[in-house]
């Protein structure tokens, strides 16, 4: 808890102090003090504060020897205008009650509570009563927070292609102390008007993935989080175009590099040593199976639209998925991926990362999936053809399941 005094008596400021520092949890408070407006509109500009506690008469400055109700009333009006920094909670104190009277009545009802100096200090007892229940509630109110939803859905792209097909989807506008976020709305399939988030990370990569996944899920609190976009896929086992719902998710490069010849090798061994992450155990899993087996209409042709390449007859797989930090361009790494769990099909650079921030967040955990389109096979005949075609796939995809499909309530 962080607390700023202002009080032009520092005898009266290190009252306030020991008697913060003194009361229960006061030991992990951070008290600061200054003596004139001045010196608070710097440390408010600068600084954020849990609770300001401000004397209703203050100097302009620390060579004003004047006071006055009007210089405190300007101060607490720019604070609760937002020209400053807003504390969490204001506290008025006045050695003269009627400067109490002469502080305006939409200044005095934005306070949470205004003391008279006394001389007998029950103000003082009064004051840690109320810096005791600020930071009661104030636990309180961070409690509820981190267990109660806030947003509906987040939407997380690792490109800027791939977070393409959405904004022809959504309006989009910026999000509030996110930047990059973007926030849209769209009608569930109860048709309810429900808020949204989408964030291109703009690099691929595990560590950003992991990174901005769980600052959005941290900011946002979605009830569902989702990953769209395009990846690689095992050939013949899959399909270009095919949209895989990441069942299962395997770490294949964490391991351990070995002595090659302990394995009748020439060269240093990888042993990887995985931890997958599913969704099986989630609803969400429930709702994609039906997806696979039911399908979705109406996608092939504008997605032939984006290719030359045949990928009409694309489809739904509900399958593992190997993800790493590097990007697989050989069909012998395939191979040796493969190894790991021969239910693998795809291969990607976020979706570990993703699953690995939705299941282990700090807040309320939402529903996780990764839906991404297949647009290669991972060896020397990878190219950019099919990008647009399975960005467009996966982000209709996705648009199918927060609209049409989940249950929100």
């Amino acid at each position: 808890m962080k607390i700023l005094i202002v009080h032009d008596r520092e005898e009266v400021s290190d009252k306030i102090r020991q008697s913060i520092e003194t009361s229960p949890g006061g030991n992990k408070t951070l008290v600061e003090s200054v003596t004139n407006c001045t010196a608070a509109r710097e440390r408010l500009t600068h600084d954020y504060y849990d609770v300001a506690i401000i004397d209703l008469t203050l100097p302009h400055s620390a060579s004003t020897k004047t006071l006055g109700y009007s210089n405190a009333e300007l101060l607490i009006t720019d604070i609760i205008d937002g020209i400053l920094h807003t504390p969490g909670d204001l506290v008025g104190i006045s050695q003269d009650a009627g400067a109490i009277d002469l502080i305006s009545s939409s200044i005095i009802c934005k306070l949470l509570k205004v003391l008279t100096e006394d001389t007998q200090g029950k103000w003082l007892k009064d004051l840690q009563g109320t810096i005791n229940y600020v930071r009661q509630s104030g636990n309180a109110r961070y409690a509820v927070a981190r267990q109660a939803f806030d947003y509906d859905a987040v939407l997380v792209t690792a490109l800027d292609e791939e977070l393409a097909p959405f904004r022809k989807i959504y309006e989009f506008s910026d999000a509030q102390d996110f930047p990059g976020a973007l926030e849209f709305g769209f009608r569930d399939k109860a048709n309810k008007l429900r808020r949204g988030i989408a964030y291109s990370v703009g690099r691929s990569g595990q560590h950003a993935s992991t990174s901005f996944t769980q600052s959005l899920i941290t900011r946002f609190r979605p009830k569902l989080c989702l990953m769209s976009g395009i990846c690689g896929g095992v050939r013949k086992k899959v399909k270009l175009g095919d949209v895989v719902f990441f069942e299962a998710v395997f770490n294949w490069d964490s391991g351990k590099w070995e002595d090659g010849e302990e394995h009748g090798k020439d060269h240093p061994w990888f042993r990887p040593r995985v931890e997958p992450i599913s969704i099986r155990e989630y609803p969400i899993h429930l709702v994609v199976r039906d997806i696979v087996r039911e399908g979705i209409s109406g996608l092939s042709e504008e997605a032939q639209k984006l290719t030359k390449k045949n990928i009409s007859k694309w489809q739904f797989r509900l399958a593992s998925t190997a993800s790493g930090s590097a990007v697989v361009a050989d069909a012998g790494i395939v191979d040796d991926v493969r190894m790991i769990n021969e239910d693998i099909r795809a291969v990607d650079m976020e979706a570990y990362g993703f699953y690995l921030a939705a299941k282990f967040t700090s807040v309320v955990k939402p529903n996780f999936l990764c839906i991404k389109s297949v647009c290669d096979y991972c060896d020397n005949t990878k190219n950019d053809d099919v990008h647009a075609a399975a960005a467009y796939l996966s982000a209709m995809t996705t648009k199918h399941l927060i609209e049409t499909r989940w249950s929100f309530s």
